[in-house]
């Protein structure tokens, strides 16, 4: 493929060809004329006199013949030591007597995955999901973790000293909720992991997400105890939520907060050595902020969870008083509208609206309207809302002439 400062295009190359073989030109005149070597046009006239219109375009530069190119034997030795065991070039090369980049050569060429892309209990690739919105599935899971003794435990005091110091120190019990989409964590420590304390973590993070504009529609778990009673399934039954269960052994589907368990060992837990059970846990809101808010993820482009979560910070609540302009989109023409009151936050809500409409037509005491478009402008916001409104009741006043002129409309908003 040509440079963007080469002389010669394919286009480029046929005139000159032409001109040396049709034209006569002779070869000096012609390289003269296209700003060439006399060696090119003689290559580019030759190649027109053997293939035509075909022989201007690019050939491949990999040699016809490459005698010191790895065995075909060799090849398979290396790629049945990859696919049985699992290595990486270098064990590869060293079991085999050669070099660890002609192995990584021969992988590169057949194709075969990074062991980083593969399971290594199965030796399959891996197969990553994300669900496309927040809330269309919150991964939960617990994670056990022993206490700190008073006057810190052996990687504060060493290995002797922080074995007879342990003695019952106990175990805490992180339960964690982290949504698939967005990676936005919800977790508390508690001490135990029974039904009961495990379905009371599930409510304050169910209204945590809500808070944060979330609807929550599926909870994945494993098969713990807690999960597969009545307790758990009778609660999320209630709040309208689907719960799924990975298969057993198999950690891997859960991975979301299976590495939320692992990011918090390495950067809250074992970050560095502390005095005691109180000091760690004093610590954890903090850490919990930072990963919410500020932390890097690798899997939303170096961006923290909040970055995808539509109203973490509540910049999108807006009380009733602030609110400025209500405008319906529909055959109606609105004379003038006042909000009454919002009850309810995050991305789902009900609203009470009052309005005043004049109408062209004759209206009968059977017309509701189905669904309603509206937009909401707030003083501390320059963007509008638009939002869906669906009457849950509607109540009408008439005038003369069988028109409504006034409407109290109850219904549930949902933010666009």
């Amino acid at each position: 493929m040509p440079h963007r400062n080469a002389p010669l295009t394919e286009t480029g190359r046929l005139r000159l060809a032409r001109c040396v073989v049709e034209d006569g030109w002779p070869l000096r005149r012609a390289a003269e004329r296209f700003q060439v070597s006399p060696a090119t046009a003689r290559r580019w006239a030759g190649r027109y006199r053997q293939a035509g219109e075909a022989g201007m375009a690019d050939r491949s530069s990999r040699p016809h013949h490459s005698p010191r190119r790895t065995p075909t034997r060799t090849e398979r030795r290396i790629i049945k030591v990859r696919v049985l065991r699992r290595w990486g070039p270098a064990r590869i090369a060293y079991l085999l007597g050669l070099n660890p980049a002609t192995v990584h050569r021969v992988l590169t060429r057949h194709g075969l995955a990074r062991l980083t892309h593969l399971d290594r209990a199965t030796g399959r690739a891996v197969r990553r999901y994300e669900h496309a919105a927040p809330g269309d599935l919150v991964h939960v899971d617990i994670k056990k973790l022993g206490n700190i003794p008073d006057g810190g435990g052996h990687r504060a005091l060493g290995r002797q000293a922080g074995r007879k110091n342990r003695a019952r120190a106990g175990t805490s019990f992180l339960h964690n909720a982290v949504d698939d989409h967005s990676r936005l964590a919800y977790s508390e420590i508690l001490t135990d992991e029974r039904k009961e304390t495990a379905v009371g973590f599930w409510q304050r993070a169910h209204a945590y997400f809500t808070t944060a504009g979330i609807t929550v529609k599926r909870v994945l778990t494993d098969n713990g105890s807690c999960y597969k009673s009545y307790l758990w399934r009778n609660t999320l039954a209630a709040q309208g939520i689907s719960h799924k269960r990975t298969r057993p052994y198999r950690p891997q589907t859960n991975g979301k907060v299976e590495r939320f368990n692992r990011t918090l060992l390495d950067e809250w837990a074992y970050a560095r050595p502390y005095r005691s059970e109180t000091e760690r846990r004093d610590a954890y809101p903090q850490w919990l902020h930072t990963y919410n808010h500020h932390r890097g993820h690798t899997a939303l482009a170096g961006q923290p969870p909040a970055s995808r979560v539509p109203n973490l910070t509540g910049q999108y609540t807006c009380p009733a008083s602030e609110i400025l302009a209500i405008y319906f989109a529909n055959e109606l023409r609105i004379s003038s509208a006042l909000l009454v009151q919002v009850n309810g936050l995050g991305s789902s809500f009900q609203v009470w609206i009052q309005v005043r409409m004049s109408a062209s037509r004759a209206w009968t005491d059977r017309w509701v309207p189905r669904r309603m478009s509206l937009s909401v402008r707030c003083p501390n916001h320059r963007s509008t809302w638009l939002i869906q409104l669906e009457p849950v009741g509607v109540k009408w006043t008439w005038n003369r002439g069988c028109r409504p002129s006034q409407a109290l409309i109850a219904g549930v908003l949902w933010v666009a």
